[in-house]
């Protein structure tokens, strides 16, 4: 067996080739054993991580967080490999590809290609302990654990190389179902970017891949939408992102916690805007009643995320658009409202116009108010499906003594306005 062969069979590339890829940074100067543990694995990653940060390849200018980066550094230096472009050609069943699909394996395990840290790597029966605050889980007397990695527990790494996770999968073209595909370089090979999902628990970062249909020109990566959904579950599933939102072009992704958390704000958002835009739209100044009903709940709903950085700028600017899109259908829907001829007041509800004709005008220079004695109106006549004479008879029938009758009943106008009876009588 020649000098290369027995390199390649215990997983080491020759001298020469093994430093031009340090010094170019493709390759990692350990090598992580083949069929690993995952006790050894992240003790291995825990070593590299401390070694990365604290020396020249400490990674710097970018989006993640130094630790998250060297840690993701590592490991797809771990299992780099070179494969044709054309996804139809098979991919090389060479000794030093089989090493790497192994380390592959070793890190993510078999059908999966995401890596979460573990809590704590001194437990001698699993590398996850549930006590890992106590001082047994994070500090040990030969080596205690590294404060970078230890900022990393919990958080995920997805890499999604779907060629190594699934080798008996075929990755078709979402455009035209075309398995006549290209790879292309990812947004990693390009600037070193990695694509944040945002969670309701700890960071995890991503590393999609790209490819390009020969037949339809489509490029496409395996982390949108249209691809994501025509998966497989068991393959779907690992990404935590409902497809409808991992839009192509995002600087970061909503996991499915999240989206669902925006999804519940946004029923309501929308549930406050029907019930809102009737009483913003009989204001004189229809931007003013939008602004007055649908600013507090706005910051109400939207507070917390800007704070947390969920919002982009695309987000911001489709929150603008929706506003303008508001105060335009408002204003429209005035223009209807004042076309439309007045219809005469029933009865039963002059009583209500002559309490507010009672009061006391304001001045013309006040700012826009609501007309509630309109909305009150309104209600009342959806509320009663009767016809006015049952609505007498009801109301004649009622106890005499305001007092004994509550707020609710079906005396509510002779409670709140003790000439009702006589204007009913009257008429």
């Amino acid at each position: 067996m020649t000098r290369r062969r027995k390199a390649l069979a215990a997983g080491k590339l020759p001298a020469q080739a093994r430093a031009t890829m340090v010094q170019n940074g493709k390759a990692s100067e350990e090598i992580l054993a083949p069929n690993s543990s995952p006790l050894e694995v992240a003790k291995f990653l825990e070593r590299r991580v401390a070694t990365r940060l604290q020396g020249k390849e400490a990674p710097s200018e970018h989006k993640a967080p130094p630790a998250m980066l060297a840690l993701a550094q590592e490991i797809m230096e771990q299992v780099v490999n070179s494969k044709p472009t054309r996804l139809s050609e098979s991919l090389p069943d060479t000794p030093q590809f089989n090493l790497v699909r192994d380390r592959f394996h070793a890190i993510f395990g078999k059908n999966n290609f995401v890596y979460t840290v573990p809590n704590s790597i001194y437990n001698s029966e699993s590398p996850i302990d549930p006590n890992f605050h106590s001082l047994a889980g994070i500090y040990n007397s030969e080596s205690p654990i590294d404060p970078n990695f230890h900022s990393l527990a919990g958080s995920q790494f997805i890499y999604m190389d779907l060629e190594l996770a699934f080798p008996d999968f075929h990755i078709l073209c979402c455009n035209c179902k075309s398995k006549d595909l290209t790879r292309k370089r990812d947004c990693y090979s390009q600037n070193k970017t990695l694509l944040r999902i945002v969670t309701d628990a700890n960071e995890t970062w991503c590393r999609p891949f790209k490819y390009k249909c020969n037949r339809c020109k489509h490029e496409f990566e395996t982390n949108e939408g249209p691809f994501l959904a025509n998966l497989p579950a068991f393959i779907r599933n690992q990404y935590p992102v409902d497809p409808r939102y991992a839009k192509k072009g995002n600087h970061c992704h909503l996991s499915k916690s999240a989206s669902r958390i925006m999804s519940m704000h946004k029923s309501r958002f929308d549930l406050y805007f029907r019930s809102s835009l009737g009483i913003s739209i009989q204001s004189s100044t229809t931007a003013f009643g939008v602004v007055r009903f649908c600013l507090p709940l706005i910051v109400e709903t939207l507070g917390p995320y800007i704070f947390s950085e969920i919002l982009t700028s695309s987000s911001v600017i489709t929150l603008l658009q929706f506003l303008l899109a508001v105060i335009v259908t408002g204003a429209q829907a005035k223009k209807a409202e004042d076309a439309e001829p007045k219809k005469p007041p029933t009865k039963a509800l002059d009583v209500l116009s002559d309490s507010e004709s009672s009061g006391d005008d304001d001045d013309d220079d006040s700012p826009p108010t609501f007309e509630w004695t309109t909305i009150i109106k309104k209600s009342l006549v959806a509320s009663t499906p009767k016809p006015v004479e049952d609505k007498k008879k009801s109301l004649l029938t009622a106890p005499k003594s305001p007092r004994t009758t509550m707020p609710g009943s079906t005396s509510l106008l002779r409670w709140t306005s003790p000439t009702t009876d006589q204007a009913l009588c009257s008429s």
